[in-house]
């Protein structure tokens, strides 16, 4: 399947039979030691799942998800699957576990067959709960956040961060819709909303909230002359297309 898999045991034995299992169900294998090294490891990686033992020195698996879940809201990430492994029988840390937010939970010794059906289940059925929020978000034209989803996103942004706020809307749009038809005005809006993206970053935020209006929040921009830079490369670029 080609699923990246990052397990997190303090048993190096583990994590080397862990590796050798899920490898020869073609899984790309990231063993970690600890929870720290899973937490610096995400900074700047994403793997489909992580395998997390809740037993470790230092920081336990539990205190290891919550700061996981942390830095990836920090990082503006969406959220890692995370099953927990444990060899202690105690119920009260399996339901703490789903509680807390765990896809799944598997006991040790590791049996490869549940370990690997778990694996492939829980990332198949996160795949498809984020296909289906994704689908509920967005913009189905554009490809931005529709105005629900933008508008809270946004001013969640505006709340923690500084930046500006901007509209952006298209002069006259409706004449092209009256003259050439809905389907050249569509074309027009395809074409302006894949400007914006080549022109902003990965972070900032832009919603659809009208036919012909946008409006985006674009962190630590704060100058007018940035503001005005941004405004006018899209204006040029916009003119030219």
């Amino acid at each position: 399947m080609g699923y990246w898999i990052a397990v997190v045991d303090d048993d190096a034995l583990l994590l080397r039979s862990a590796k050798d299992l899920l490898e020869g169900y073609a899984m790309r294998v990231t063993p970690l030691r600890s929870g720290s090294a899973l937490l610096k490891f995400i900074e700047n990686n994403t793997p489909d799942l992580v395998v997390l033992d809740i037993l470790m020195p230092e920081m336990d698996g539990f205190e290891t998800f919550h700061q996981l879940r942390a830095l990836e809201e920090k990082l503006g990430r969406h959220t890692t699957p995370v099953i927990f492994l444990s060899g202690d029988n105690d119920m009260a840390a399996e339901r703490r576990g789903l509680r807390d937010g765990a896809s799944d939970f598997v006991r040790k010794p590791i049996d490869k067959d549940i370990l690997v059906s778990r694996i492939f289940n829980t990332i198949e059925s996160h795949k498809t709960i984020e296909l289906l929020t994704e689908k509920a978000t967005l913009d189905k034209l554009t490809g931005f956040m529709n105005k629900a989803s933008g508008i809270e996103k946004i001013s969640e942004m505006c709340q923690d961060h500084d930046g500006s706020l901007m509209l952006f809307d298209l002069d006259n749009f409706k004449l092209v819709n009256d003259i050439y038809g809905h389907d050249m005005g569509d074309e027009v809006l395809i074409a302006f909303s894949e400007i914006v993206k080549h022109n902003t970053r990965e972070e900032d935020v832009i919603s659809r909230v009208g036919g012909d209006e946008f409006l985006g929040f674009f962190s630590n921009i704060i100058s007018e002359i940035a503001v005005k830079s941004l405004t006018d490369r899209l204006q040029i670029l916009f003119l030219e297309c």
